[in-house]
């Protein structure tokens, strides 16, 4: 009997995290899943370990392939998925027992081509406390309203939160090399997608995790927000929707370009003022921003400042985030 999901999991050197996370899976009251194991080029003894899991359960499928990314990772499991339905798990993650049950019963009652629930976050080290599951008024959006959504940040970009119709979605991949790739993913999915289902529950564990790639600043943060920023602009006009999300657009780029990037910036020990002023002119060109466009947008106070003062002066931004840094170090 073919699997009704095919779920896929990057891993490269996670033994820490990974036993836990296939426990979770493993535990789904849905079982007619096939869970697709993609080693991207582990060097410890993960091969060994998986290999020896792989063969005590049928549902579970092991490649092997050489380092690339989580992005090609996860390609390279929809070239073998057989499901129905498509769905990403990281490997330091859990899911809630009735993850796949609830999301493939959202896509089947509703015959969407999206299901996408709640995160619940946890810190690392410390425990999943899932909420009880119960009964709730799901929420449905056009394809439309869920791409208008997820630039205001009304809906999460992060990809593993979903389930997807393979005979719709399948034919989407993940750009390669990419930190953001659940951005730029998630506005093209959108932009595809016919109808999307909200279940309001968290059923999807995101481990916070001080050490993770994102957690530690390197210039590429910043040039790769640059450049999602682009893609997804190049996403709206191929779709013909940049003209009525503008402002949703810019939104999208004032937040995730603009004060989460001065954000990593911040980080940085040495501050990179090149990259600053690039970042800055992405602003400008790519974002479409000025500080009179900030003002009218409907983003937090502490935003429009930090972006605000950037685009009103470079030498004001600087001030101003060597102050937020001071008064973040004296905490």
């Amino acid at each position: 009997m073919p699997p009704i999901v095919s779920l896929i999991l990057p891993t490269r050197n996670d033994l820490t995290y990974l036993e836990t996370t296939l426990q979770s899976v493993a535990a789904q009251t849905q079982n007619r899943y096939e869970l697709i194991i993609v080693d991207d080029g582990s060097d410890d003894e993960t091969p060994l370990r998986l290999r020896a899991l792989t063969a005590a359960d049928a549902r579970l499928r092991y490649v092997r392939r050489e380092q690339a990314g989580i992005g090609a990772a996860r390609n390279a499991g929809i070239a073998l998925a057989q499901g129905r339905y498509l769905g990403f798990v990281d490997a330091d993650d859990l899911l809630h027992p009735a993850f796949l049950h609830t999301l493939v019963n959202a896509l089947e009652n509703s015959k969407a081509d999206v299901a996408q629930c709640q995160m619940q976050c946890f810190e690392d080290g410390g425990t999943c406390k899932f909420p009880p599951c119960y009964s709730v008024a799901m929420r449905t959006l056009s394809g439309a309203n869920a791409l208008q959504a997820l630039l205001t940040g009304e809906i999460a970009p992060g990809v593993c939160s979903r389930l997807y119709r393979r005979d719709t979605l399948g034919s989407l991949r993940f750009a390669p090399d990419l930190f953001y790739e659940d951005v730029e993913y998630s506005a093209r999915m959108f932009a595809l997608a016919g109808k999307v289902q909200v279940v309001p529950l968290p059923l999807y564990g995101y481990r916070q995790r001080a050490g993770a790639v994102r957690a530690r600043y390197t210039p590429r943060l910043v040039k790769d927000r640059m450049r999602v920023t682009r893609q997804v602009r190049d996403t709206l006009r191929q779709a013909g929707a940049l003209p009525g999300l503008e402002s949703e657009f810019r939104q999208l780029a004032a937040r995730f370009l603009g004060f989460e990037g001065m954000g990593d910036l911040m980080r940085a020990e040495q501050f990179d003022d090149v990259l600053f002023l690039q970042l800055i002119a992405c602003l400008r060109g790519d974002g479409d921003l000025s500080y009179r466009i900030i003002r009218r947008l409907p983003i937090a106070a502490e935003l429009k400042k930090r972006v605000g003062a950037a685009l009103i002066s470079p030498r004001l931004g600087r001030w101003l985030l060597a102050l937020q840094k001071r008064r973040l170090a004296n905490a």
